[in-house]
């Protein structure tokens, strides 16, 4: 059964209290023009955000990623024969980024004063920012009824996330605020294939799909055409981070592409080299014993 599944009827007992998230004894006398936000919380919100996206950047950008597990979920897509590659190099998600409407418009100011963990800063954003630990994710409100959320690890802790937004902002003040046109945008994942990559050979065999340009950026730029739309990075050390994708489907199916193609451009080392090279001598003086005692054997 989805997680979802307990959420259709949308009620009161579906979540947690969402006067949890609202000030007590709130002054309805709003004050006009400037930064709205709680003096308390907002030097903390501000580094709270630097510090996920400093994490964020660490997890899915940082040479030092080592390959992931996935979820037993994961590898169980019907839709993708994810069976005969590795688990400990499949593609994990990092982020999804998903909408939803409203249907009416959002005051900022009133959202910003009667709930906990916002910030509105109207000189810097145009949108307010909140805050859920259960899931974990962070909200942009917009003024016209538009709420952007980001940092769900999943489709369908996206769509909860955005369904307490909204609960939220209707306990807030705007009771008609409903759930509409629900829409994920981008699916962002990462993994290390766990061998290192010749991006020169990659880029120079299909360049007709991908672009390298050292000079400018270090990781090969592929991009796969409709209907899966998914852009990956490849860097040298064989870590892959793919965007784009509207669905984990479309990202799995991008990575089942690509995963056979890069196993011909395995990049030797410099010590891998010379144990091959010696190999090699030792193959060529074996087989030219093999030679020589058959010469002799047929005088």
């Amino acid at each position: 059964m989805s997680m979802l599944d307990d959420f259709d009827d949308f009620g009161d007992d579906d979540f947690e209290n969402p006067d949890d998230f609202l000030f007590e004894g709130l002054d309805e006398n709003l004050p006009s023009g400037g930064a709205v936000g709680h003096s308390s919380t907002q030097n903390s919100v501000i580094s709270m955000q630097d510090r996920e996206m400093s994490k964020q950047l660490k997890n899915v950008l940082g040479s030092t990623v080592q390959p992931t597990g996935v979820d037993e979920e994961d590898v169980t897509l019907d839709d993708v024969p994810v069976k005969m590659l590795p688990k400990t190099c499949l593609p994990k998600v990092a982020n999804v980024v998903g909408s939803v409407d409203v249907g009416c418009p959002i005051p900022l100011k009133l959202i910003s004063h009667r709930v906990k963990n916002t910030e509105y800063n109207p000189k810097r954003f145009s949108a307010t920012t909140m805050r859920i630990r259960n899931p974990k994710a962070t909200a942009n409100i917009f003024a016209n009824g538009k709420i952007v959320v980001t940092g769900a690890q999943s489709e369908d802790t996206c769509r909860l996330a955005l369904r307490k937004f909204v609960r939220i902002v209707a306990k807030a003040g705007v009771p008609e605020a409903t759930f509409q046109e629900f829409k994920v945008h981008n699916v962002v994942a990462h993994c290390n294939v766990g061998f290192p990559v010749k991006l020169e050979a990659l880029a120079l065999k299909y360049q007709g799909s991908c672009t390298y340009e050292p000079e400018l950026f270090p990781g090969v730029i592929w991009k796969t055409p409709k209907p899966t739309s998914v852009c990956v990075i490849i860097y040298v050390s064989g870590e892959m981070i793919f965007t784009g994708g509207k669905t984990r489907q479309h990202v799995y199916k991008t990575f089942e592409m690509l995963y056979p193609k890069l196993l011909q451009f395995i990049k030797l080392s410099h010590k891998d080299r010379v144990l091959k090279s010696i190999q090699e001598a030792q193959n060529a003086s074996r087989m030219e014993g093999i030679s020589a005692e058959h010469a002799i054997e047929l005088d």
